[in-house]
This record gives C-alpha cells, structure tokens and sequence, in this order.
C-alpha cells in the first residue's frame, strides 16, 4: 500500500467512526466540556385532564427509564382545575412558557392556530377517538338512526364530535332531543332520565360494564369521525430552536406507549400510582379497551396522518368554527415521528 493509498484508508476510518458516533441518541453523545456527562435536560408537559389511563405511555416512560435514557427529566402534569376552579389550560401554559408541551384535542389547537397561536401537534397519543355515545342495551339503541326521537345528554367537549356524527348520517340536529350534560356520572342514563349519553369506552362504558349494566354504544370513529382527542403539541420555536429535546422526548414517549400497548394491565398500576383515587380494577380494564386507540391497526404508537387532520379541518369548517380552510403543513409536523421510526 503506497502513502496516499493509507492516508485514503486512514480518512475513510475516521469517517466510519466519526459517522457512527453520530447515530447515538443525544443522550448517549451530550457531554460538558471536560469529557463530563451533560446533566439531563429540564422539560415539562402539561395534560389536558387528571392523571389516568390516557396518559400511562409517559408513566411508562419515567418508570422505565426512557426518559433518563434520552438524558431528559420530564414533569408530568397532571390537569383539569385548580383549587380554585380554574381550568389548567395547556395551550396557555404552552404559550406562556410554563410548560414546553401540552396535550389537547385537535380542534382546539386548529382554532388555536386559526387565532395565530404558533402551536404545532408533534404526536398524538389515541389515533382514534374513544368517544361514544351509549344507551342501556334495552332501549335498542343501535345505530345513528334510533337517536332520532330520543334525549341525549352531551357534554361540551363532544359537541363537535356528536354534531360530526348527526351530519354524517343525515340526521337533522332538531330531530334530537340533545341537552347539554351537567351531570357527569352515569346515573342520568342509569336511572332513565335520559336516553343517551357520550361516554369514553375506556371510562362510563368499562364503569357500566363492571357493574353489570348492558350498554349500546355508538362509536364515532366507527362512522368516519376522525378528530385526535389528545395530541401532544408545542410551538414553534421549541420546534426550531430545540429540535433535539423534541425529538428526545417524543422517542422516550412512543416507547413508552408501545410498552402499555404490549402489557395493557401495566397502564392500571402506573395510572394508579400517579391518582391514588382511581379504581385499579377500572383503571386496568379501561387499558385494555385502550389499546386499540393507542396502535389501531397499521399504525405506530404516536403516530398521526394528513387524512385525519383533514377530516377534521372539514369538520369544523362544516360546523362554522373555523372561517376557512388552513396551511395544514404548519399546523402538525410528522418529522420527529418519521425520524424515530426510521431509526428502528
């Protein structure tokens, strides 16, 4: 071998390993100057609701140790209200700076962005909406259809989905007696005061259901409703300015998603650890009905697609709560997703 012929061979060595070195997570390459392991990276993420089930794929990821393994310690937040009655809104701790990410459903963050609000979806945790709307078995209540005629209690925060499903299906909205539910147990449709009422299949539905209450349910999804109930967001400049923190925390969390999908009884006890008030034998039972939402079939923990946010742009435009159609692109991201999966 001549002299340029080992200098050749000694550069492309140095690449090989300067180029593999590189395919290490950010954890695995942080470092101080001094050769010191870097100290983990401080972020923090607020949850649309209380601590349960819909959010075990981050329990997992702490318990487990992704997150440390990602060189990141993540405060987990939970939601819902304050002692004093104040709603924990996590677009607007986002937007403020009090947390780096949030969870919410996707139409607020479209109407969000519609306002101006530099939020972009990253990831979403169910890819199909555990939304029903449920009736005791004996009413026969089966389908769309048998609604017409009858008294649905729904809840502000199904409006959008409930009047998707009637539009679909034809139905016209006065052909149902539909109030706004101010009673959020299940004892108005246990003890007849209404026909109908929405319901998650991972809560009323397994809660009905442990006490041997036969229920129908009417599943949006099953008719085309698609609208992400809980995607994972930040902004834009946690986008550009910290891309590697992002792409950490998302990777940690889709582990840990794929973790519950594996061992569905593992949600129950995580959930249980972070709310002492919840029922463990509910709790688990709810993550079983959760896996299908979390990886349906052809999917990926995590993931999104450009249909469902379509369709929910569409649905909202149908419903006049956004004033025309929208830059879709700059409202949710696949990078981050479609990097981590590509790795595995």
């Amino acid at each position: 071998m001549n002299r340029k012929q080992a200098l050749l061979t000694v550069a492309v060595l140095v690449f090989v390993v300067v180029s593999a070195s590189g395919c290490g997570s950010a954890a695995e390459t942080s470092t101080e100057p001094g050769g010191e392991a870097a100290p983990p990276a401080e972020t923090s993420i607020r949850f649309s609701w209380i601590h349960t089930i819909e959010y075990a794929g981050f329990y997992a990821a702490e318990a487990e140790g992704y997150y440390a393994e990602e060189n990141i310690s993540v405060d987990l937040r939970g939601g819902g209200f304050d002692e004093d009655g104040n709603y924990l809104d996590p677009v607007t701790e986002v937007l403020d700076g009090e947390v780096d990410f949030g969870v919410m459903d996707a139409g607020v963050i479209l109407s969000a962005r519609a306002d101006g609000a530099p939020l972009v979806a990253v990831a979403s945790i169910y890819q199909l909406h555990p939304i029903a709307f449920i009736s005791l078995a004996e009413q026969g209540i089966e389908r769309p259809q048998d609604l017409v005629g009858k008294t649905v209690d729904v809840s502000d925060n199904s409006q959008v989905v409930y009047d998707a499903l009637l539009h679909s299906q034809g139905i016209e909205p006065g052909a149902v007696q539909t109030k706004v539910r101010s009673d959020f147990t299940v004892n108005p449709l246990v003890n007849g005061e209404v026909d109908v009422i929405d319901a998650w299949v991972t809560n009323e539905v397994v809660e009905l259901g442990m006490a041997g209450i036969d229920v129908n349910t009417i599943l949006a999804s099953d008719y085309g409703i698609e609208v992400y109930p809980n995607a994972i967001f930040t902004t834009e400049d946690m986008i550009a300015n910290n891309p590697d923190l992002v792409e950490r925390f998302l990777r940690a969390t889709v582990r840990g998603m794929q973790r519950v999908v594996d061992e569905p009884e593992y949600s129950g006890r995580l959930a249980v650890e972070y709310n002492e008030e919840l029922d463990l034998e509910k709790e688990t039972e709810g993550s079983f009905q959760a896996v299908s939402l979390l990886n349906p079939g052809g999917s990926k923990p995590g993931m999104m697609t450009p249909k469902a946010w379509n369709a929910t742009q569409d649905i909202m435009l149908e419903q006049g709560l956004l004033d025309g159609p929208m830059d879709l692109e700059s409202v949710y991201t696949l990078e981050f997703l479609e990097r981590i999966y590509a790795e595995g």
